[in-house]
């Protein structure tokens, strides 16, 4: 979809030169139904295997809320599946996926799960991929609400991430995300980098 029409409030915005730039800074996208294609997807930071048809979203480049911190700008955001596994993938416009120099310094890599497009602040379900400074591993973590608070409920070491030049694509169990939010059908998806800092506002 494309939002045509003149440039906004007579170019007063020069960094918003037209109504689909705007309507991309606003978040005010056209939602469509995006269905998760079936595709081998072999996690080893290349993303030569994510076809045309995985492309769930893409985004304007340099609009992270903190353009000084490295590989958090995201710029398209993919999905895949297979008979077991969801698999995720974000390329990245300002640095390849982060690794740590110290534990407080980490890089988060977030897919939310929600069953209505705004029904509560946080997602219901949160798949994030981030680097373990402790264990000196790429790791996978799923946060759910339980009873009310958002808690992890499982968490994913051995062959769950892969990362590239820019790239960073993940997997979790099918029934693992499904144990939480029922099934896939229907849900609204967000995409989020976080820095240690704000990893769940």
């Amino acid at each position: 979809y494309t939002f045509p029409g003149p440039v906004i409030l007579n170019g007063l915005l020069p960094d918003i030169p037209d109504n689909e730039v705007m309507a991309k800074e606003a978040e005010l996208q056209p939602k469509e139904v995006f269905d998760i294609p079936e595709t081998a997807i072999v996690l080893d930071g290349n993303a030569s295997d994510w076809g045309t048809a995985t492309l769930a979203f893409s985004d304007i480049s340099n609009d992270t809320e903190y353009p000084l911190q490295p590989a958090m700008d995201i710029g398209e955001a993919r999905l895949a599946r297979d008979a077991d596994n969801l698999y995720m993938a974000i390329s990245l416009t300002n640095g390849s996926p982060y690794v740590p120099q110290f534990s407080d310094q980490g890089v988060y890599y977030q897919v939310g799960f929600r069953a209505y497009q705004n029904h509560h602040p946080l997602p219901q379900l949160i798949v994030e991929a981030g680097y373990d400074f402790n264990d000196s591993r790429w790791e996978v973590e799923m946060y759910a609400f339980v009873s009310g608070v958002l808690q992890p409920v499982h968490s994913y070491h051995e062959n769950v991430v892969g990362t590239g030049d820019g790239f960073i694509e993940f997997s979790v169990p099918i029934a693992d995300v499904e144990a939480h939010v029922g099934s896939l059908d229907g849900k609204y998806l967000t995409w989020k980098t976080a820095g240690s800092y704000d990893r769940y506002t």
